[in-house]
């Protein structure tokens, strides 16, 4: 097992991409049930919509699983320097994590 799959408490080191719009818990509950991350994509559904599908992913399934959400702080498209900053910020887990 690697290090994130035992960190993520998941049988394979894979995070099923959180679909906005096209994911339901039934899917999300099915992909944690095999193994892998399940993750809700959330970012266009409300406050209770959100409610209602984790109480069904949680109904379905014992296993881990993630909720994505949009989180933007401006709507500005970051310049090269501020991408390359985060990326250098993230380096170490990268290493860490052996990804790629």
């Amino acid at each position: 097992m690697t290090e994130i799959a035992s960190f993520l408490k998941i049988k394979y080191p894979i995070i099923q991409a959180p679909m906005a719009g096209s994911d339901n818990p039934q899917f999300v509950a099915a992909a944690s049930s095999a193994g892998v991350l399940g993750s809700l994509g959330a970012q266009y559904r409300t406050p209770e919509e959100i409610e209602k599908a984790i109480t069904e992913i949680r109904r379905l399934t014992d296993k881990p699983f993630a909720v994505n959400l949009f989180a933007p702080v401006s709507r500005e498209i970051p310049n090269d320097k501020d991408i390359e900053l985060a990326k250098n910020a993230l380096e170490k887990y990268y290493k860490k994590f052996d990804a790629k």
